[in-house]
């Protein structure tokens, strides 16, 4: 309470809001009526001139001066609240870090978002296709930038518009073709600051006013390297994927050459963290991926925070072909070295002309049965619900599905 009252106090007193001046002119103004009444008292005849005058200073600077006041204080006073209950809500929600990639990722955090502003998305840098990978190939430090701007745009004020804009690609232009303009405005900004990654990406969250932070894994870049299941090394995400899709192999053995140092904030992030997701992704080169860092591992395993895991809607053709639920997991706990508390599972099932367009393309839904009993036996908790979004005739969380599930996780688990 003592610490909101200074604050507060601080901030009417602070440079640019003025209150200074006038109250400064108030109080002057109120010592010149006090002496013209003493004047006025002691009956002065030869100093009645100066009494009104010193009157009329008085009342001209009293009203002039307690009307900006007014003015002032109710700009700032409506603003100040606001401010007061966003700190309040800030101090109460739960601190929550996303950890992924990809088009999952996305999706979540426009859930989170409405939950808690006390949100951190950590993403991975070992991605190397699109325009991403151009940019990576034309800039020796600079790590993968995409899903940071598809988390930057999922946390924005306004994601519709913004990721229109950010996502929007040139085509057909020499030099710009396949580029992605919000991946040119963060490289801008990565530039503009001196090559220094991290302050770039506090402009670009502070101009796109984000409700909470984007962070990469590691400031370092990393090559994926994969085991396939016929022995084959490959490097590089892209080429992974590929032999995986045409081979119709299963990855075996995932690595990052050379090994990365965890990025700093990302660990203090996960320090301070109360709930921890992983997925929904990619679950090799998204989610996996970040838990090769063995810091950032090491740091998950040592958190005290509730991990939840998020399964895939369906298995992705280059990465999880074949695969169930219960593989999904069992890759998880054996990259991370720890179980996490919960998994949540979607349990509609697609609608049928939706599945048959995701088996022409090789995928398949997520079965959830062969899970429940391994469950039991781990002492995981299993939250299998609806969690479809198909409006865009593709199979998506619902970030308003998301937000019940994770105010009822927050409601019993946080608040015990």
């Amino acid at each position: 309470m003592r610490r909101a009252i200074r604050e507060t106090i601080e901030h009417f007193l602070a440079p640019g809001i003025k209150l200074k001046r006038w109250l400064f002119l108030t109080l002057i103004s109120t010592i010149l009526g006090v002496v013209a009444l003493e004047l006025y008292i002691f009956n002065l005849a030869n100093l009645r001139l100066l009494w009104g005058l010193f009157l009329l200073a008085s009342i001209t600077g009293i009203i002039f001066g307690y009307y900006n006041l007014f003015q002032i204080l109710s700009e700032n006073f409506l603003s100040r609240l606001e401010q007061l209950y966003m700190e309040s809500i800030r101090s109460q929600a739960p601190k929550i870090v996303a950890i992924g990639g990809g088009t999952g990722l996305s999706s979540l955090l426009r859930g989170l978002k409405r939950v808690t502003p006390n949100l951190t998305a950590v993403t991975t840098v070992t991605d190397d296709g699109g325009s991403t990978g151009k940019l990576i190939r034309e800039i020796e430090e600079l790590v993968p930038i995409g899903d940071i701007r598809n988390c930057i745009t999922a946390l924005s004020d306004d994601d519709t518009k913004l990721k229109q804009l950010l996502n929007f690609r040139f085509e057909g232009i020499e030099g710009l073709s396949g580029h992605a303009l919000g991946n040119l405005i963060l490289v801008a900004l990565y530039f503009l600051n001196g090559a220094n990654l991290s302050l770039a990406l506090r402009d670009a969250m502070s101009i796109f006013k984000t409700k909470g932070k984007v962070l990469p894994s590691s400031y370092q870049r990393g090559t994926l390297v994969a085991q396939l299941s016929n022995g084959q090394v490959v490097k590089g995400e892209t080429s992974i994927t590929k032999e995986v899709k045409e081979k119709n192999l299963r990855i075996k053995k995932l690595w990052i050459e050379p090994k990365l140092s965890a990025n700093p904030e990302a660990l203090e992030a996960i320090r301070e963290a109360d709930i921890i997701v992983l997925g929904p992704g990619s679950l090799y080169s998204s989610i996996i991926s970040n838990l090769l860092i063995d810091e950032l591992a090491e740091s998950l395993r040592n958190s005290k925070a509730i991990k939840v895991f998020i399964l895939n809607l369906v298995t992705q053709p280059g990465e999880t072909l074949n695969m169930t639920a219960r593989d999904h997991l069992e890759e998880i706990i054996n990259y991370l070295g720890d179980k996490p508390d919960i998994v949540i599972a979607n349990s509609r099932k697609l609608p049928k002309d939706l599945l048959e367009k995701y088996k022409s393309e090789g995928a398949s839904q997520l079965e959830i049965d062969d899970l429940r009993e391994y469950l039991e036996i781990q002492g995981i908790k299993l939250i299998a619900e609806d969690l479809l979004d198909t409006s865009e005739n593709l199979a998506r969380h619902s970030p308003d599905k998301i937000v019940r599930v994770f105010s009822r996780i927050f409601s019993e688990h946080m608040r015990k």
